[in-house]
């Protein structure tokens, strides 16, 4: 039986999209509500200081720090997976 190439690389999305949902619902809250504004709401630090009441320090802080944990968190799952060409 022939493999369908366009439903392996739907299921190999899906299941790396749940990866991610995953780390992202694993990070602390802080850290999380500055990814989602940065990286889904299109917002600048200053802005995400602004709302959450923090320097922009602070949130650049955050903001590193999620993502160095998202970068852990998915590299296992990277590894495993097949190699594709």
């Amino acid at each position: 039986m022939p493999v369908d190439e366009a439903a392996l690389d739907a299921l190999l999305r899906d299941e790396e999209a749940a990866h991610v949902r995953d780390a992202v619902a694993a990070l602390p809250l802080d850290q999380r509500t500055v990814l989602i504004l940065r990286v889904y709401h299109d917002m600048s630090y200053r802005e995400i200081a602004h709302i959450t009441d923090a320097s922009e320090q602070a949130v650049r802080v955050r903001a590193h720090r999620a993502r160095q944990a998202l970068k852990d968190a998915l590299a296992p799952s990277r590894e495993e997976r097949p190699c594709r060409r």
